[in-house]
């Protein structure tokens, strides 16, 4: 029976490539996502339509195909490729320094006290594009901290240093100057 639409990509697998995708497929470790489109692949390469697969799988047709065509045109490699979408919450904002401002704070990392030395090295790191998580792990503190920290500085910039040098909520230990 002739049915309209568009054809769809044909799908053959390699033993290396079924092999692989099983294995993801399978594996705990991989990201449901990935393990998902893993699926929609073992399952096209059976022979049936794009709407059985999606059918057997609880996914629309629309992503049958577009995972279908990426694995033609790109293999198992475009297969995993990161998830875009939104996780829900507040985006992060960006944090980027002007020129003065990484010449300072590399001055105060390199001769400042401990505590100052360590919230320079945080929000570096966060200029840099790390996550808070990953800063966090790397310099013994907690994430909610480095969030802090960073949000403190996207506020009040190189305000969150006291005249001195230290670091501090900024109006309580500039006083007059934060007003």
């Amino acid at each position: 029976m002739f049915k309209p639409g568009r054809p769809k990509a044909v799908l053959h697998l390699m033993d290396s490539e079924h092999r692989k995708l099983v294995r993801l497929a399978e594996d705990a470790r991989t990201p449901r996502d990935i393990a998902l489109r893993c699926n929609i692949v073992l399952t096209c390469a059976q022979g049936v339509t794009n709407r059985e697969v999606a059918r057997r799988i609880g996914v629309r047709e629309e992503t049958v195909g577009k995972w279908r065509a990426r694995f033609v045109q790109e293999g198992v490699a475009g297969l995993c490729v990161p998830s875009r979408r939104n996780h829900g919450g507040r985006p992060k904002p960006v944090l980027s320094l002007s020129e003065d401002e990484r010449l300072r704070l590399e001055e105060i990392k390199k001769v400042g006290p401990p505590s100052a030395a360590l919230l320079s090295t945080v929000l570096l790191a966060s200029a840099s594009g790390l996550t808070n998580r990953e800063i966090a792990r790397a310099n013994g503190l907690a994430e909610h901290t480095v969030g802090r920290w960073r949000a403190r500085f996207l506020a009040n910039r190189l305000l969150c240093f006291g005249a001195d040098g230290l670091p501090g909520r900024p109006r309580a230990r500039l006083g007059v100057l934060a007003e």
